[in-house]
């Protein structure tokens, strides 16, 4: 009996859960879940390269992770869904470090911040090839990992 009650309980806080995680989000989503505007979630942002987030742009064409080698150096980026990054560094087998931050984008610019610091790249994906382009001309060549 116990363990019937138990099984209930958790259904109902499951289907509580579901509900209100469907439900109209006021000032971040002013369409509704299942409405969709490039101001908000849903239909249209299913139908657009970029992802608005509070008022940023995200190319979901970023998204996921991505490596870069040159020499002894490697880098790993992930780019997530609402403008999360993070990076991990190495050179050789020393670890350099890891580091969590955020970016956006804004046409082909790509802007990164982590570390105290802001980067700013011109970007393109061609397939699983990201290309950035620092300010210095550098250019940087990364494989969807």
């Amino acid at each position: 009996m116990l363990i019937r009650t138990i099984q209930n309980l958790f259904a109902f806080c499951l289907t509580g859960v579901i509900i209100l995680g469907c439900g109209q989000n006021k000032g971040s989503n002013p369409v509704g879940v299942t409405g969709g505007s490039e101001n908000g979630y849903g239909i249209g942002v299913l139908n657009s390269q970029f992802a608005p987030v509070g008022g940023r742009e995200f190319d979901q064409k970023l998204f996921g992770d991505w490596q870069y080698q040159a020499g002894n150096i490697f880098r790993a980026y992930t780019f997530q869904s609402e403008g999360d990054l993070i990076i991990v560094s190495y050179v050789g087998a020393n670890f350099q470090g890891d580091y969590s931050g955020n970016y956006y984008t804004n046409g082909n610019q790509l802007v990164l911040h982590y570390a105290n610091k802001t980067y700013y790249y011109t970007y393109s994906v061609e397939g699983d090839k990201l290309t950035l382009t620092d300010e210095n001309g550098q250019v940087m060549v990364f494989l969807r990992g």
